[in-house]
């Protein structure tokens, strides 16, 4: 439970399975409940999250096999509707097994075990495709090396007939799970009639405040209430991550400053639109200068935090503003509409709303809160809210233009401030240094991600070709012998109607310093079966014999596709690296990354789960600070970079 849900201390763990009855399909039902997220189903068994989530579970109670024991509940899974599996018949009530069931599942784990094979590194090289357009679509040519003066042609043909995933709920029908649910919810709410505790005010919007315990007088005491703001600090981080995959390349990189400065998600459409909408207003109105040969093509960690944190202080105080209800419901709406308060927005007088804004730019520390306000009241405004700007996969630079075009009226009326600090020779020495430093690390990760996405791309010929886009986080890490970097980026893809694509990369700084030199490598031939979810499937894809490369698997750097990451779905794994910063990081939830060891992970939890909720250790200065500055707008941290140059020129004179 605490694997699979982070934040979740062990009372409030122990809390669903007391109610659930050890039943731990229901236990999760009701932590889903408790976050008022739209879920119709217990956990998929073949998922990554719920797979890590046993296996953390496994070395826990000492299971002498972790790995053997989640491929177990993996194979409970049907591969379709017509064929399920042996271990299927096990959980069937009130059947006693017969011998052939006995038979049949020890012959299913035979057959699991003789099916694993050792993992290869396979390099394909890409071939010209086919001049008949029908044969493209359903064929590739590659061929890859086997030796030295050696090479196998292979085709690859498409086989979009995969199981179809099923759940352990299949096996309890659905007005059975929904008793069961209610009947936890009902001795809930007898538990906190019998200890006295005051019915919170009536919110039409589920019964989950019944597992929490009553609001405290003070709201950061309240369990309830911290981790409701832990799970929506992550809920935000995906409208975020959305906006910048909607943009388009130019765009994108010409608001990267709007968004980490201005961008917040409160505003009368829904979060990814304003997001995008009110970053172009910013720098519209507020133009910034960037030399052209400098284009950051990194949105910094904290920077992304401070602006999350901050829209998460928004919306609670505009919630607050416009509906009256107290913090522990202000967050628990924002839970249960996922952070979305267009339909609020749209009931409410326009004097209430721009009072709620204005509430809310100054809860979120939004540099121009009232001319923002002023603009989401004005009548461009109206005429943007009814262009469904996000409606499709990406926004073309003709929509962009108009919204420009609309949007220039608005700077006329607001002039930038001519009073501005000037800065010593010691602070710009400092803000170069910075700067430096910034090129560097961007440099040196576009390499690295560049290399990648080719390895990947060789290791799926059949996918798209990625090609790097942005980077939207980066977290530093420490391993026995080398740093690495857990890396969030988007790609695209030549067909520029298709939508960007989330990846994950953890580079070693070790792996690509050896590259430099020749790697060792052994001849290894392998056949390859076709595996799918876990299972072997027939298929018409022929794998020819490679070889391998031996690496330290410690220090192996990888990339890989995260398609589930969305704001239906913003899960951002576990990591004991990037976790403890508050890092929002997305991991694979399968956990195939360092920082995911599932036999230390279990002894971790009273550190990780318990993360406080405190928007002034976010509050701080950060990387981005450094690299769009500008000493027209920034008076404040102009007062702080003099602050700092003159601390280190006294350092260094001691010295």
């Amino acid at each position: 439970m605490q694997t699979y849900f982070r934040y979740l201390s062990e009372g409030q763990a122990r809390r669903y399975l007391r109610l659930a009855g050890a039943d731990l399909t229901v236990a999760v039902q009701l932590g889903e409940h408790q976050q008022f997220t739209h879920t119709t189903g217990a956990p998929d068994l073949c998922s990554g999250r719920t797979q890590f989530a046993l296996k953390v579970a496994a070395t826990k109670a000492e299971h002498p096999a972790p790995d053997d024991l989640a491929m177990l509940a993996k194979l409970l899974v049907p591969l379709n509707k017509d064929h399920a599996t042996p271990l299927a018949a096990v959980l069937e009530k009130g059947r006693p097994l017969s011998v052939s069931d006995v038979n049949g599942v020890l012959d299913f784990f035979r057959l699991q075990h003789y099916a694993a094979s050792p993992a290869v590194q396979v390099t394909f090289h890409r071939r010209p495709q086919p001049a008949d357009t029908e044969i493209r679509s359903l064929f590739g040519r590659f061929f890859c090396a086997v030796g030295e003066n050696h090479a196998a042609d292979v085709v690859l043909s498409r086989c979009d007939d995969g199981p179809v995933v099923s759940s352990i709920c299949d096996l309890r029908t659905p007005d059975e799970m929904k008793q069961m649910l209610s009947t936890c919810l009902d001795a809930a709410a007898t538990t906190i009639a019998k200890c006295k505790c005051s019915p919170p005010p009536p919110l039409a919007i589920g019964r989950s405040d019944l597992l929490a315990t009553a609001p405290s007088t003070t709201a950061r005491e309240c369990e309830h209430t911290r981790y409701l703001k832990v799970c929506l600090a992550d809920t935000i981080h995906a409208p975020y991550i959305k906006a910048l995959s909607l943009l388009p390349h130019k765009a994108l990189h010409r608001h990267l400053r709007g968004i980490l400065v201005a961008g917040h998600c409160y505003g009368p459409m829904d979060p990814v639109s304003n997001i995008i909408l009110n970053a172009i207003w910013y720098d519209t109105v507020f133009p910034l200068e960037i030399d052209a040969e400098f284009e950051p093509d990194i949105l910094d960690s904290k920077s992304m935090l401070r602006m999350e944190v901050r829209s998460l202080e928004s919306l609670v105080a505009l919630v607050s503003k416009t509906t009256g209800f107290p913090e522990h419901m202000a967050l628990e709406y924002l839970c249960y509409k996922q952070c979305d308060l267009s339909a609020v927005l749209q009931m409410a007088t326009e004097k209430v709303c721009y009072k709620a804004y204005d509430c809310a730019g100054h809860a979120g520390k939004h540099p121009k809160h009232l001319e923002l306000a002023s603009f989401l009241m004005s009548k461009a405004y109206n005429i943007l809210k009814d262009s469904q700007l996000t409606n499709k996969a990406t926004i073309s630079d003709a929509v962009l233009e108009q919204v420009h075009i609309i949007m220039q009226d608005q700077s006329s009326s607001i002039s930038p401030s001519v009073d501005h600090p000037r800065l010593c020779p010691p602070a710009w020495k400092m803000l170069a240094s910075r700067k430096d430093e910034f090129v560097k690390k961007q440099k040196f990760l576009g390499q690295a991600l560049q290399e990648l996405l080719l390895d990947y791309s060789n290791q799926h010929p059949w996918e798209p070709v990625p090609r790097l886009d942005v980077i939207c986080g980066v977290n530093e890490g420490y391993g026995r012998h080398s740093k690495f970097y857990h890396v969030n980026f988007l790609v695209y893809y030549d067909d520029v109607s298709s939508a960007r694509v989330l990846f994950f990369a953890e580079a070693w700084l070790s792996s690509f310093q050896a590259k430099r030199s020749e790697p060792s490598t052994s001849v290894n031939l392998v056949n390859a079966p076709c595996i799918r979810n876990g299972h072997r499937v027939e298929s018409h894809v022929q794998f020819a014999k490679v070889y391998s490369k031996s690496r330290k698997e410690s220090e192996t750097s990888f990339c890989c596709p995260l398609h589930y990451y969305s704001p239906g779905h913003p899960y951002l794994g576990r990591c004991t690296t990037c976790e403890p910063t508050s890092c929002k990081i997305v991991h694979p939830p399968s956990g195939n990354h360092t920082g995911a060891n599932y036999s230390q992970l279990g002894k971790l939890f009273e550190y990780l789960n318990l993360r406080d909720y405190n928007p002034s250790t976010a509050d701080s200065i950060t990387e981005s600070d450094f690299v769009y500055f500008d000493c027209h707008r920034d008076a404040k941290f102009a007062g702080v970079l003099k602050d700092r140059s003159s601390l280190e020129e006294k350092k260094t004179i001691i010295r």
